[in-house]
């Protein structure tokens, strides 16, 4: 391709400025809301560009002494500054954050910085050993 069809090719794309991906205005790289129960309900990337979202849905649901849940199936990306957040808010409330509907590709991250077995677990995902709903 020569230089002057690429140029064209790149200006043609509305969803691209000067050859680099630009995300849609109208679509929010990150969303964290209350649901039902009381979950936080994740989408999007949370990275260190989103996390006080998180935070701020975090301040709005956080009870010291009980534990959050965060329903993750709309999830696309975990960086870690979200994984830091996880671990305050569990120090923060004294229980692991149980994860709802990790997709895989945000477990395989999680699963990579999983502590050692004697530290207090900064999360679990539902239904596992030590999973606060069942107790």
């Amino acid at each position: 391709m020569d230089l002057q069809r690429l140029h064209d090719w790149v200006n043609s794309r509305p969803d691209r400025i000067g050859g680099s991906l630009v995300a849609d205005p109208t679509t929010p790289v990150f969303h964290a809301h209350v649901g039902p129960g009381g979950a936080l309900f994740l989408r999007g990337e949370l990275d260190m560009a989103t996390v006080q979202d998180l935070q701020d849905g975090i301040d709005e649901v956080i009870v010291p002494g009980r534990a959050i849940v965060f329903d993750m199936a709309r999830l696309t990306f975990l960086g870690s500054s979200g994984i830091t957040c996880i671990i305050r808010t569990c120090r923060a409330t004294g229980h692991p954050v149980v994860l709802r509907n990790a997709p895989p590709r945000v477990r395989r991250v999680l699963d990579l910085v999983d502590p050692p077995p004697q530290r207090l677990a900064a999360w679990v995902f539902e239904g596992e050993r030590g999973d606060p709903h069942l107790r």
